[in-house]
């Protein structure tokens, strides 16, 4: 699965990929793009910021205080009232 291989590429470790928590489709001029957030666990490694400026574990209803691209807004919305939906569902 390309995820597999992207997190393994950007971040130096190994996951399993679990549900989807939510999409959103969005079109930038003339092109269309569907981002996608899933679940994920790590079955191997510390996840590593070769790639990044820097990494945090944060609470997802903490996403929304960082600097997010435009076209991420909705889709972390959309997760965190997924979660919300979730949790009063348990």
């Amino acid at each position: 699965m390309a995820l597999v291989r992207e997190i393994a590429e950007e971040l130096s470790i190994e996951i399993e990929v679990g549900s989807l928590v939510a999409s959103n489709a969005f079109q930038v001029g003339e092109k269309s793009y569907c981002l996608h957030i899933y679940r994920a666990s790590i079955l191997e490694g510390a996840p590593s910021a070769d790639e990044h400026h820097a990494l945090a574990w944060i609470a997802l209803n903490q996403l929304l205080t960082y600097d997010l691209a435009p076209a991420d807004i909705p889709i972390a919305e959309e997760a965190i009232e997924n979660d919300r939906r979730n949790r009063g569902n348990s």
